[in-house]
């Protein structure tokens, strides 16, 4: 699962702006092969209102690089559990569960 906060661009879908953001970022070229969920309770994120859309994929290619976001980095997801901010603990749940989310 991979997380990344974009804008959408005027004629792009929300897919095309994950790949691309996930592309600028990361260095690495992207295949969404499906939905883990849309998280949009309204006291997810205490700064302000927020919806996260977060998609299942592969790498299908690129090579890694650091970004304004900083160095990519790749955990296993135990290590980092206990340690997420807000609800991003939840959709690695759901991604590793295989369970979908709308809430």
């Amino acid at each position: 699962m991979y997380h990344s906060r974009g804008i959408v661009r005027y004629k792009e879908t929300l897919e095309e702006c994950v790949c691309r953001e996930a592309n600028e970022e990361t260095g690495y070229d992207v295949g969404i092969t499906g939905l883990v969920g849309i998280y949009s309770s309204v006291d997810r994120d205490p700064r302000f209102r927020a919806v996260s859309i977060a998609y299942r994929g592969h790498i299908q290619g690129g090579a890694e690089h650091s970004s304004g976001e900083g160095k990519a980095c790749w955990m296993a997801p135990e290590s980092v559990l206990g340690h997420m901010a807000f609800d991003c603990e939840h959709m690695l749940k759901d991604y590793l569960s295989g369970r979908q989310c709308l809430s």
